[in-house]
């Protein structure tokens, strides 16, 4: 098939539908013959023959054969196709295909389809049709997808114009101020080359791309810069760190792991910021939450300079920062030609701080003012504008729940609540465009409901271990790994022996000891003696209650079960909670063991499987089966208080 294929008759152009339909409401009122329509209205006469007997439907709007599934069915799809992007879900190529293959099979259609699946052609006429394109997605964060809600947004507006109102900084973008950190890499990644075509391409770095270097800078409104700060992993700023030519005013930290943090944030303030925003107060300064940022001994220090900082709503930096929206992109791309140009001289050398530093400074000093304008402008600060976010950024869930907000405050009814858990997906929200199947074949499938398959949220079993089965590259389920497996595991057993224990007479023993020194140490006068035959009749009791549990454990004991084991040591007596991997005839089972988590009635499961061969003598309980948590930590319900659990 050719698939630029391009008409050069323009037969079946020369005439429209309505002209097709007056010729043949003319023919059967018997006002014009066939012949005589043909001549008149310019339309052939085996086209008028073929719509008289039934042969032919509707004139084609594309002058070629109808399309393989019903065309109202396909824009349908395509708009479906248009809603899952927007809310992050789009599909690629294959997924559409085996979508509509499943929607020809499970609706019996009949279709030129080579085994009901569409090929290669039919994707790319599909995409022509309905001005479609295959892209590569820009990864958001789910995190930042759901705070892009409008309700969030227009509180921050909201407070922004409070601010800007009560400090009279409309006409003094000055006085704004923006700041953000970012990481710049050592070793350039961004800048294309020209090369062969159809030929990969390689670039020769220093390392392998992933070491960074934290970068804070502030701008304001009006175009002007301060100072950044460079953050070097390291304990000490050694003194060929510091640029001698970098830009006026750089200011120097370092970090055990190379990240901010407040004390470091707080003396740039004090030192370097506030200079920087000179004599002009009240100012305003923007920045996100970060945890370096909301420091009280900062706080203090900006009240006590008049400053007055907003911090920008969580996850939605994205939106409404400046730097983010305009400065950093610029910043990182100059700053990548830069790395290129000096590796160019410098073949494997890793960059040293100090030309580090010289280049940033650099970068810095070329940011043009027109651009931090920009991301201003951008991001609504200045001039104000509250409709700057686009409506196709929003959650669509919560987009529809502050239309509906605003409909009832304007009519006097009572607000719709920002319930952000009523909408978590396409698959849950109805004003996804995707529960509303009016396009479907009867009793069959809909587009909707095999798309809206594709995100159903599947829950996670958290409450399996993870098991390291073989070291290296190798076919897990092949027999050579099964059996050394299971040569670990008895390699386990013998190596954990269990511990013996204690003989009733010692522990009586040790306790006629204890009270007999409890007796020396203490003064008749405020404590008597213990007396021996209460505290032997107390350990006689307990014996005979451990007997009973031990016999009606054994008799329940078997493989999957969970129970508690006894480990008798020289002073104490330690217990643990396990489940049965293999019950063995001779008294006797294999048990890995869980471990309790600090200061919580749950257990989770050991980094290295604790795996212990045990007499049935020292099960103590048999639990029930135990619920699993959010954490992958599993409880029982039942109390523990009586033994002593690790």
């Amino acid at each position: 098939m050719v698939r630029e294929y391009r008409r050069i008759s323009n037969k079946g152009s020369s005439y429209s539908k309505e002209t097709l339909d007056e010729a043949l409401n003319n023919i059967r009122r018997g006002a014009v013959t066939v012949y005589r329509a043909s001549k008149q209205y310019g339309i052939p006469k085996i086209t008028l023959y073929s719509h008289l007997k039934g042969k032919r439907g509707v004139k084609s709007k594309t002058l070629g054969r109808s399309t393989a599934i019903p065309e109202e069915h396909e824009t349908r799809l395509a708009s479906c196709l248009k809603i899952m992007e927007k809310w992050g879900f789009g599909l690629s190529r294959k997924e559409v295909i085996n979508i509509v293959a499943d929607y020809v099979a499970k609706n019996g259609l009949i279709t030129p389809f080579k085994n009901g699946i569409p090929g290669e052609d039919w994707f790319l006429g599909f995409k022509k049709r309905h001005n479609l394109s295959v892209k590569k997605p820009q990864s958001v964060e789910y995190s930042r997808k759901k705070m892009t809600d409008p309700f969030v947004i227009s509180e921050y507006f909201d407070l922004l114009l409070t601010c800007l109102d009560e400090l009279q900084l409309h006409s003094k973008p000055e006085n704004i101020w923006n700041l953000d950190e970012t990481s710049l890499c050592i070793d350039p990644s961004k800048t294309k080359v020209v090369g062969q075509k159809n030929s990969p391409s390689s670039r020769t770095t220093s390392g392998p791309g992933k070491e960074n270097t934290t970068v804070l800078a502030a701008c304001n409104a009006a175009g002007g810069k301060a100072p950044p700060l460079i953050i070097f992993k390291g304990k000490y700023v050694w003194d060929q760190w510091v640029a001698p030519n970098g830009y006026p005013g750089t200011v120097y930290a370092s970090s055990i792991n190379g990240w901010i943090d407040s004390d470091i944030f707080l003396s740039y303030f004090k030192n370097s910021l506030l200079p920087a925003f000179g004599e002009n107060r009240p100012v305003l300064l923007i920045y996100d939450g970060h945890k370096s940022h909301v420091d009280n001994r900062l706080v203090e220090a900006a009240v006590e300079a008049s400053v007055t900082i907003l911090k920008l709503p969580p996850h939605t930096s994205h939106l409404l920062q400046p730097l983010d929206l305009c400065v950093f992109r610029s910043l990182k791309n100059a700053w990548d030609a830069k790395l290129v140009q000096w590796q160019r001289n410098h073949h494997g050398v890793k960059i040293p701080k100090g030309v580090f530093s010289q280049l940033m400074g650099e970068t810095w000093l070329n940011v043009r003012p027109g651009l931090i304008i920009s991301g201003f402008r951008k991001a609504g600060i200045h001039p104000f504008d509250r409709d700057v976010v686009p409506r196709d950024k929003y959650d669509i869930g919560a987009l529809k729940r502050w239309e509906d907000h605003k409909r009832k405050a304007s009519e006097g009814a009572e607000a719709v609540p920002n319930n952000r858990e009523t909408c978590a997906g396409p698959s849950e929200c109805g004003t996804s465009g995707l529960q509303s199947p009016n396009c479907t074949v009867e009793d069959g499938a809909s587009f909707e409901e095999l798309l809206l398959q594709t995100v159903k949220q599947i829950p996670q079993d958290t409450g399996k271990r993870r098991r390291r089965v073989a070291v290296g590259a190798e076919v897990i389920t092949s027999v050579e790994v099964a059996l050394r497996r299971q040569a670990l595991i008895e390699e386990g057993c013998k190596a954990k022996t269990t511990r013996k224990r204690k003989s009733p007479a010692n522990k009586k023993q040790q306790l006629q000891s204890d009270s007999e020194e409890s007796a020396v140490s203490i003064p008749s006068s405020r404590s008597p003696t213990p007396d021996i035959s209460e505290l032997q009749n107390e350990i006689i009791e307990e014996e005979e209650n451990e007997r009973r549990d031990t016999e009606l454990c054994s008799s329940i004991v078997d493989a999957g079960k969970w129970v508690i084991v006894k480990f008798a040591t020289k002073k104490t007596c330690k217990h643990y909670i396990g489940r049965i991997i293999v019950k063995n005839e001779e008294d006797c089972s294999v048990v890995t063991f869980a471990r309790k988590v600090a200061s919580r009635p749950t257990f989770i499961w050991p980094e290295i499987e604790d795996i212990c061969e045990v007499s049935d003598s020292d099960i103590l309980m048999v639990l029930p089966e135990p619920s699993i948590g959010r954490r992958g930590e599993f409880s029982f319900g039942v109390s523990f208080s009586t033994f002593n659990i690790n």
